[in-house]
Formats: structure tokens, C-alpha cells, sequence
């Protein structure tokens, strides 16, 4: 049987060289009839595939010279299904011809798709005047003059931004403009102010100016400060939503306001949250408004001792909505770093309180919330076979990929950071016969460094569960499916479970270094090493004597449960520092301390078997889990904060 490629339509007449994030970008998506399909599903055939791209010149087309297997050049490399190209890797204006051989046996087909290239708005230079002054006094013009294109790409649209030498990541000044002038203020700094000027296509050419602006003086900081303050207000009662936003962002940024005490910050930065999210509220959900938003809250919320319960509350309430609001358009790096910032800072200050608080239960629900739409907002555009896309902060860390049912089903998958991992049998999508994965499976995993669910310990015992359970003595290790087409996937009651590795790093009880002199020290399950027990996971404690157990959060009953989930004990070979749970469905997982004796430690060791893995087996699967994975899937791009 031949093979039939088929190529998904493209979603432009033309496309554009460079991109901010990976909903705009050029990927091409491919597929095999069902014939084709089936025989490799029977173990007939692998197909194998390769790609070559041309560029054309006259009648006649040549190899264009790119090396489509560099990570520097495409996210799939050149032997995918699909392919997707890195940011400012093409040619302007070019057309290039991209070719798609599809071998496996003796059978051969080979197809290919053209592809026109934009040129970018050419012949224009940014002006501002004055080229100094003093941040929230003075009123700078930007004038982007003599920018042109090409008639059938008229008309031009232009975005105004700004960075300094202590914040490299450029701040959106207002949305898109029709007009080639801004009327503007601008922060503290040695700043470098930019246009970006768009064709109706998205291509982009930029042009820059450098311009120094000083603080204001201590004399006349707060009558400015307070001016600014009912500007902003003003401009959400006129409908100016971008023009609040940068003003709330100038004041929070000021030197001298980051240098305020907390008890002189918490009224103002009540002020500027409702500000912010009120004119969030009034304004079109665009790439451009979204990144100005989450821009004012990252500097609002950027001291976590200045945050009471109500701005943490209401911060972390607009953050998760603009998450949301991206998860299915796609984020750029400056929209993502910001609000994983803002979503850090917000965690940071409630970091010594007990989550049985409302504010604290509110903060961690909105805050999974806005983990989720991150990662699913690092999908939009993805195209099966490319490599992971993580962003790390100091208490959530993100990773989301996009694979074929078949490839994510035949490995081990590290978790964000390379702290944990998922192995999916390839059963999973047998019990999930109704859904569509032809255009791939999203893997979505999220590790959460607080309990960001209900406590433990306090939860009522319900039959068939344990009773007192302790103390989280893992962070959270959240793990989601997903298609395209049909969602995030309800994946439960599997005959096959899915191993779930969580990063184990016990606290609390397990702290305590008494001495030992023989393993016998050690309850028998840890070995003793210059004279303190090394204690293999699920056991902790300065003997050993502790046991933590795999819990699943219960979003319906809204509890910690076990059931579905066996606690396996450390492999041969396996990880200490994690705990390895086999589980019949996904969701949100945790290691617990459960109460136990002496005797009840030694017989779990001897007697572990889940359906059709036993001990050894499981060692086998797990060993060199994390190397192994790591090598199969280095990331990409990575958003590192703190």
C-alpha cells in the first residue's frame, strides 16, 4: 500500500519570518490515510519521514541551505510528521517549496506544499522628543515616520514598547495603534523605546530609540504619585483602559515606591489592583492588552511582604483570568513571565500561612488555575513531535507538550525541571476509543512546590480510606491529558495504570538525624551511612519510621484519596528522592504521611503487587527513568524566574 499524505490547510495566504509567540508561526501539519495508518498500528510497517525544504527562484527551484534537523532551525527536526520553524529562520518575501517523503518496506511517496514568505514594512526610523526628562512629569512623542509596504499588505498598524538595562523584557505602552504617533510617559531608566510596525499580514519590522529618564524629585514624588493615580482613574471612566494600565504600571515601578515601607503600600497597591482590573474588564482580550495587564500586575505584586489578604486575593484572581483568556489564542514570553512572576510573588506571600484560610483556599484554586491555562496557552499552534516547552518559577514549574498517542505511550516523560515523570501505557488509549487523537495528545504536567488543595489532616475519614492522615510530604504533581479537538481527556478506570513519579522531599516529622550503627537502625528499610539512616522512598524520619502513601485530590468530593493508587516502593535503581505511585486515572497526586508501626513497615515490604507488576518488574520500567527522559526530551525554551 502506498502511503497518502495529506497536509492540513494552511492558516495564512502568507507567512511571516519572525513571531512573538507560536499561535503566528509557520507549522506544517501532515496525515496518513487510515489504510496506511492501520498497518502501522498492525506492526506491518513504520513509516518513516523526511523533509527537505527549496526556495524558488525564477522557473526553477533550489535546495534553500537550511538544515531542517537543527534544534537551531525547527522544533520537530526533519523526521516528524509534522514541521514547525524557529522564529527568524526564513527569508523575508521568499517562496519556498517544502518536501515530505513518507518510506516504509518498499513503499515510497513523496508530496510537498509551497509556501510564500512576508516582507516586512521597510524604510522607517523611530523618533522621540524630548530625548529626557523625568518619569511621570514629562510626556515623550513617539513618532514612527516614513515606515511603507506593499500595497496588498496596507494597512500598517504599529505597537509602541519599552525596555531598560534593569528590565530587559519589553513593556507594551498601549494597544496596536492605527496612528504612527504616541503621546506617552515612560519609566525610571536608561531606556531603549521601540516601534513595532505590522503589515495586515503580522509581518514586523522594528525601529528603536534610546532616551534617559530620571526619577522624580523626593519634593515632588508623592503630589505626582497621587496625580498619576487620578489619571488613571480618569482613564477607566473614558474608556482609556491602555492608558491606565501604563500609569498604574509607572507609579508600582518607581524606585521610590518599591523603597516604601509595607504599612504605607497596602492602601495604594489596593488602589492600583482595582485599577488595573477594571480597566482589564473594559478592554478588548487582545495579545497586546493581555501583556500590558499581566505587565502591571507583575509590578504591583512584586514585593510578597507588601500583599494582604486582599491583594492577594484579587491579584491572583486577574492573573488567572488573563491565563485563561490565553490558553486558547497562545502567550508570548513577556505575557508568561509576567504572570507566572505576579502567580509567584502571590504564592511567596502566603507561603507561612495555613491553607485552611479562605484567602489561602482561594489563592491556590485560582492559582492551579492559572497553571493550567499556561500550559495549555504554550500549545496553541504546537504541532505533534516537537520538544517540551517548560517555564520554572520558584513554586510552580510547567512543562507542555504536544506527541503522537503511540510516541507518548512508548516512554517515560520528565516532569518540569526534570523533578518527577509519567509513563502511559499504550492501553490508556484503548479505554479512550471515542476520541479523536489523530492531531496529537498534549501532555500537560505541573508541579506545585505547596499544597494547593485541601489539608490532609483535616479532612473527615470516610470508609475504605486511612484515617488521621498527616501532613503533604510532597509538593503537588499535577498530570493532564488532552486533544485539540476534544479537551482535557477523563482518563479513569484503567486495567493498565499510568506511572506517576513524584518528587519526594519530606519535611516535618522526617526532620532528625539520630544516630545509627547497622541498617536494623533504620527500621530495616533504610541503610545507615556515616551513622544517620538513608531512607529509600515512601519511608522517612530520622529511623525510617515514617511512610508516606500516593493521594489523588478528589475534585468532586473535594478530599485526598487513595483509591485507584498503590504507593510502590523504591526500585532497584530507582530515585530516593521520589515517590512512585502506580495510578488508574490522572489528576492532581501527593505523597501523605499515613500512620504506621514497625510491623506494618517490615510487611509492606515483602508483599507489593499491583494487577500485573510486581516489585522487579516495576524496577525494571523505572530504572534510569530520569536520565533516559531527559535525553529523549530536552526542552526548548525555558521562562526561569527567581
Amino acid at each position: 500500500v502506498v502511503p497518502v499524505v495529506r497536509f492540513a490547510p494552511l492558516t495564512s495566504l502568507k507567512f511571516n519570518p519572525t513571531w512573538s509567540q507560536s499561535a503566528d508561526r509557520l507549522a506544517i501539519s501532515t496525515s496518513l490515510d487510515a489504510a496506511s495508518n492501520a498497518l502501522q498500528a498492525n506492526g506491518e510497517v513504520t513509516w518513516r519521514y523526511a523533509w527537505k525544504a527549496y526556495v524558488v527562484l525564477g522557473d526553477s527551484r533550489v535546495d534553500a541551505g537550511l538544515d531542517l534537523s537543527s534544534p537551531g532551525v525547527t522544533t520537530t527536526g526533519n523526521a516528524q510528521p509534522s514541521l514547525a520553524f524557529r522564529s527568524g529562520v526564513l527569508s523575508p518575501g521568499a517562496l519556498y517549496v517544502f518536501e515530505l517523503s513518507v518510506t516504509g518496506g518498499a513503499q515510497q511517496a513523496r508530496t510537498d506544499i509551497s509556501v510564500q514568505m512576508n516582507r516586512p514594512p521597510f524604510g522607517g526610523e523611530l523618533r522621540v522628543t524630548p530625548n529626557a526628562g523625568t518619569a511621570l512629569r514629562d510626556l515623550f512623542e513617539l513618532d514612527a515616520v516614513g515606515w511603507t509596504d506593499d500595497v496588498e499588505d496596507l494597512p500598517l498598524e504599529y505597537g509602541f514598547e519599552v525596555r531598560s538595562d534593569t528590565n530587559p523584557v519589553p513593556e507594551a505602552l498601549a494597544e496596536l495603534l492605527r496612528s504612527p504617533r504616541l503621546l506617552t510617559n515612560l519609566p525610571v531608566g536608561n531606556l531603549v523605546t521601540s516601534v513595532a510596525v505590522f503589515d495586515f499580514y503580522g509581518a514586523t519590522a522594528v525601529g528603536e530609540a534610546a532616551i534617559d529618564v530620571e526619577e522624580p524629585t523626593v519634593e515632588e514624588l508623592e503630589g505626582v504619585i497621587q496625580r498619576t493615580i487620578r489619571d488613571a482613574e480618569q482613564a477607566v471612566e473614558t474608556g482609556a483602559s491602555s492608558r491606565a494600565k501604563q500609569l498604574v504600571t509607572l507609579v508600582a515601578q518607581l524606585p521610590q515606591f518599591r523603597s516604601r515601607p509595607a504599612n504605607e503600600s497596602v492602601a495604594l497597591i489596593s488602589i492600583m489592583l482595582r485599577i488595573t482590573g477594571a480597566a482589564t474588564n473594559s478592554s478588548l482580550s487582545t495579545p497586546t492588552s493581555r501583556n500590558q495587564a499581566a505587565n502591571s500586575l507583575s509590578a504591583v505584586l512584586a514585593d510578597p511582604e507588601k500583599l494582604d489578604g486582599a491583594a492577594r486575593s484579587e491579584g491572583i484572581s486577574q492573573v488567572a483570568g488573563l491565563a485563561s483568556e490565553a490558553a486558547s489564542s497562545g502567550i508570548d514570553v513577556s505575557t508568561a513571565l509576567n504572570l507566572l512572576s505576579a502567580m509567584d510573588n502571590v504564592l511567596e506571600a502566603g507561603n507561612a500561612t495555613s491553607t485552611a484560610s479562605a484567602v489561602d483556599a482561594q489563592v491556590n484554586r485560582l492559582a492551579a488555575r492559572t497553571a493550567r491555562g499556561l500550559g495549555s496557552a504554550f500549545l496553541a499552534g504546537a504541532v505533534t513531535g516537537e520538544q517540551t516547552t517548560e517555564a520554572l518559577s520558584n513554586n510552580v514549574n510547567i512543562s507542555a507538550a504536544r506527541s503522537e498517542a503511540d510516541e507518548l505511550a512508548n516512554g517515560t516523560r520528565t516532569g518540569p525541571g526534570g523533578a518527577g515523570a509519567v509513563g502511559v501505557p499504550l492501553s490508556t488509549f484503548d479505554v479512550l476509543q471515542s476520541v479523536d487523537v489523530a492531531d496529537g495528545v498534549d501532555l500537560i504536567m505541573i508541579n506545585y512546590a505547596r499544597n494547593v488543595h485541601g489539608d490532609p489532616a483535616n479532612q473527615t475519614a470516610v470508609p475504605g480510606e486511612t484515617a488521621d492522615l498527616g501532613d503533604l510530604q510532597t509538593g503537588v504533581f499535577s498530570v493532564t491529558l488532552s486533544t485539540p479537538g476534544a479537551g482535557v481527556l477523563n482518563v479513569s478506570g484503567l486495567e493498565e495504570p499510568i506511572l506517576i513519579a513524584v518528587p519526594f522531599t519530606p519535611g516535618g516529622t522526617a526532620a532528625g538525624s539520630a544516630p545509627c550503627g547497622s541498617s536494623s537502625d533504620c527500621t530495616g528499610v533504610g541503610a545507615c551511612e556515616s551513622g544517620v539512616c538513608a531512607c529509600p522512598a515512601p519511608f522517612y524520619g530520622s529511623r525510617c519510621e515514617f511512610q508516606a502513601s500516593c493521594h489523588f485530590w478528589d475534585e468532586d468530593a473535594e478530599r485526598w484519596s487513595s483509591a485507584g493508587c498503590t504507593t510502590v516502593p523504591t526500585p532497584t535503581g530507582g530515585d530516593a528522592n521520589t515517590l512512585y505511585c502506580l495510578c488508574t486515572h490522572l489528576t492532581d497526586f501527593a505523597g501523605i504521611e499515613v500512620p504506621t508501626s514497625e510491623e506494618e513497615l517490615q510487611g509492606d515490604l515483602g508483599s507489593f503487587t499491583v494487577n500485573t507488576f510486581s516489585a522487579e518488574e516495576a524496577a525494571a520500567v523505572l530504572k534510569d527513568i530520569d536520565a533516559q527522559v531527559i535525553l529523549d526530551n530536552p526542552v526548548i525554551y525555558g521562562l526561569v524566574i527567581g
